[in-house]
């Protein structure tokens, strides 16, 4: 049976995209108890990020989505968030809607095609009931509340752009102090981009958010795993393959499509050439 520390780190882990094994290594004893929030701009490689919390923690410890721009808009992403909930079953989960452009409107066009149309490859389309509205323009005031109610035990993932957690930083001088940890997607180690030759998609969309929260934020509290990080710790097809065998074992074959469809284009690509544009 695995301890439910090493659980709670291997989800965080998932969550940053693929498996990186820095995190594997730590020590999971400072990651509980634990709450997990995830703030996404939900393309698909945030899908699949979220669908493995959810997986890894099937009772109330994921307490909220927060969205943002980035791979779409900040109204596809609510609407893509809200998709992924309902397809696993965990639409009570709360969506807060966040920060539509950067704090500097520096960047003209943050979308990136590669995620198709929606964000979720064609899918977010396909729901067959009303989706749950998000909490418009609260994901700031969620995230400082949330690491309020849960102070000391806030796990925030942040797999998009960092304007929510930035803003959140400025307005209240003890959310970094509330929060445990910030486990953060963005960033190059080799200098060698995805979204310009020499910028990381997530950093580019807000510099001055990603430079906010490394300023408010100290080394001990803040992880960072880089794009190449993320590259080189793709999604085994094994592991794929079994998590959507056991969606098609426990909820049927819809559910198990409405996973899986999306997800291996993106999977195979990251795992086949040196520098795919995911995030």
């Amino acid at each position: 049976m695995v301890p439910p520390t090493y659980k709670g780190l291997r989800v965080l882990d998932w969550c940053l995209n693929k498996a990186s094994p820095a995190l594997l290594i730590l020590n999971p004893k400072p990651f509980w108890p634990m709450h997990l929030l995830v703030d996404t701009d939900a393309g698909v490689d945030d899908a699949l990020a979220i669908l493995m919390a959810l997986h890894a923690f099937p009772g109330e410890q994921v307490v909220g989505i927060t969205t943002v721009f980035g791979n779409v808009d900040v109204h596809q992403a609510n609407h893509n968030v809200a998709h992924i909930l309902q397809a696993a079953g965990r639409s009570k989960i709360p969506v807060y809607s966040g920060a539509s452009k950067a704090i500097v409107a520096s960047v003209s066009e943050a979308k990136w095609a590669g995620h198709g149309p929606d964000g979720l490859g064609g899918e977010s389309g396909k729901t067959e009931a009303p989706l749950t509205a998000p909490r418009r323009n609260e994901a700031v005031h969620a995230l400082i509340d949330l690491a309020h109610k849960y102070s000391g035990e806030l796990v925030i993932a942040a797999v998009g752009p960092l304007t929510n957690i930035a803003l959140a930083m400025l307005l209240d001088p003890n959310f970094t102090t509330n929060v445990k940890q910030f486990v953060v997607m963005g960033g190059l180690s080799r200098g060698e981009g995805n979204h310009t030759p020499h910028a990381e998609f997530n950093v580019c969309c807000d510099p001055e958010a990603t430079d906010i929260v490394y300023q408010h934020c100290s080394a001990k509290k803040l992880y960072v795993v880089p794009f190449e990080t993320c590259l080189d710790n793709a999604v085994p097809w094994d592991t794929f393959d079994r998590i959507f065998h056991e969606e098609v074992n426990s909820n049927g074959e819809t559910k198990a499509s409405f996973h899986a469809t999306p997800m291996p284009s993106p999977s195979s690509c990251i795992q086949s050439t040196s520098r795919m544009l995911l995030h």
